[in-house]
């Protein structure tokens, strides 16, 4: 979305009237970061969150209260902040990948590839799993009583 902008604010942030980008937004300039922030950052929330619901063993219907409780939060906070996360609108606008077009053949094929190795590596570390004793740990698990 910043390379959208052309070195300027992505369109939701001008229209919400920000004038400058925010410093957090800065670092996502890099598409490394972003995708390693894309991935670690809700990894992080995902663990601090487990640690104290288990910590504090909360089971049961206050457990489901609990989980819809922080969906409810979270989707508030994100809509809410419509400057800075383009609110129920979300990122869009994109037209370029790495500098390629995105209506590109050529892209589009390279993307078609890059799905189906990962589709393939997915669907081979999934059956590695099930054959192997861990696979084994997780049927006896589920199939106990």
């Amino acid at each position: 979305k910043l390379d959208a902008g052309g070195g300027k604010l992505p369109d939701f942030m001008d229209w919400s009237g920000l004038t400058a980008l925010p410093w957090f937004w800065k670092p996502f300039g890099n598409f490394g970061f972003a995708v390693a922030a894309g991935i670690l950052l809700p990894a992080l929330i995902a663990l601090i969150l487990g640690y104290f619901t288990f910590r504090n063993r909360i089971r049961g219907v206050y457990f489901t209260i609990l989980t819809q409780a922080l969906v409810i939060i979270t989707t508030t906070l994100f809509i809410g902040q419509q400057a800075f996360t383009g609110g129920t609108n979300g990122v869009t606008g994109y037209s370029q990948l790495f500098g390629s077009s995105l209506a590109s053949p050529d892209t589009k094929r390279t993307l078609y590839f890059v799905t189906v190795v990962a589709l393939i590596a997915a669907y081979a570390l999934c059956r590695f799993l099930v054959k192997s004793r861990f696979g084994k740990v997780l049927r006896a698990i589920r199939d106990g009583e």
